[in-house]
């Protein structure tokens, strides 16, 4: 009887547990445009984080009330409006487990510059690596809404290509892999235990 018992709340207290990883764990990343020309207003921090403070208002941990985590000027340089895991104001019903990135420019009239790209190659695979996302899980505002974010010229296809697996990710794959196929036979050797 005891056992049965620790048994049961090993079960719920895995159940918490899992939830809760599930709500802390980044699970995608959203590449986002902020449709002003970086031809025009390279660095747009400042701007971004003005607008977004007057149209929501939403102060982050770091002090800033930009609604994305990060943001990549036209010089390449990578600023932070708000901690990893942080609650963000960028996709309506996507703004737990995920990391946004906006990059400045309006790629329906320009394609970012070649500092951006290499700019957000990196970012996306630092992040990839350190959260092991699924690599079908880098995304654009555009796959959420109907919206052209983050413009007509550049692809999903493009943003995808950035990311290049490493062996460090492809071990954390494999580790990860592992863990949920263990977490299965747990969940299944529970269940004929009670039966």
């Amino acid at each position: 009887m005891k056992i049965w018992v620790i048994i049961g709340l090993g079960k719920i207290f895995l159940k918490n547990i899992e939830k809760i990883w599930k709500m802390n764990k980044i699970q995608k990343l959203i590449i986002h445009h902020t449709a002003v020309s970086h031809r025009l207003i390279p660095d747009q921090f400042d701007m971004v984080n003005d607008y977004h403070k007057q149209k929501w208002g939403m102060k982050s941990s770091l002090g800033y009330f930009g609604g994305y985590n990060y943001i990549i000027s036209a010089d390449g340089s990578i600023k932070q409006y708000r901690a990893d895991g942080e609650e963000t104001v960028a996709t309506t019903g996507h703004n737990f487990n995920t990391i946004h990135v906006a990059i400045c420019g309006d790629f329906t009239k320009e394609r970012p510059s070649l500092a951006q790209f290499i700019a957000l190659r990196v970012l996306i695979n630092n992040k990839m690596r350190e959260y092991t996302i699924d690599p079908d899980q880098i995304r654009t505002h555009r796959q959420f809404k109907n919206t052209s974010c983050p413009g007509n010229n550049i692809t999903d296809l493009e943003i995808r290509q950035l990311f290049a697996p490493d062996m460090s990710y492809i071990q954390q794959m494999i580790f990860k892999i592992q863990t949920t196929l263990n977490s299965m036979k747990l969940k299944l050797k529970g269940r004929k235990e009670e039966h």
